[in-house]
């Protein structure tokens, strides 16, 4: 009679090994191929498991030995189906929306490509002011003596002042 799907879970597959055309692989000029895989299968509860199985792969992008990619799995019969459609790296339509994507951002005022002198000034107030707290914090830590603690918090504190010195020079701009 007829049998109902078994239900599929989802895990993650690593790629062993490309282990070659699988058959035929479509019409000339078709940018896909059928390609078989070995794979380790990672379940969320159990051993994993070893398997091979066939994925129709984009020729320009296809996954390579250490990957790790989205799979389905029977968890009895251990059947896997490699999820490659929709991860931008084997997937040409989700690259090229991406790009496409990008282009646009660019052409239209997208975020600047270089920082300006501000930006880069302030990424210095403010590593200059994790350092400082960081110092004071392992001094605290190790339980340094009150004129250590003392000379690093005033540390701290002129570092942050620096950052407020130059949000308000920003500000009268």
């Amino acid at each position: 009679m007829f049998h109902k799907k078994k239900s599929m879970v989802e895990g993650q597959a690593k790629i062993l090994q490309d282990a070659g055309p699988a058959g035929y692989t479509g019409m000339p000029g078709d940018p896909t191929a059928k390609t078989k895989y070995i794979v380790e299968v990672q379940p969320a509860d159990g051993e994993p498991f070893r398997v091979e199985t066939k994925a129709k792969v984009e020729l320009v992008g296809f996954p390579v030995e250490g990957d790790m990619v989205r799979a389905l799995y029977d968890p009895e019969s251990h059947k896997v189906e490699l999820q490659l459609e929709g991860d931008p790296r084997y997937d040409s339509k989700v690259r090229k929306a991406a790009q496409k994507a990008r282009r646009e951002e660019l052409l239209h005022g997208g975020p600047p490509t270089h920082k300006s002198a501000v930006d880069e000034e302030i990424d210095t107030l403010n590593r200059l002011a994790q350092q400082a707290v960081e110092e004071l914090q392992d001094a605290e830590n190790r339980g340094a003596p009150q004129a250590e603690l003392d000379e690093l918090t005033q540390k701290v504190n002129d570092a942050i002042q620096r950052q407020e010195d130059l949000l308000t020079r920003m500000e009268d701009r």
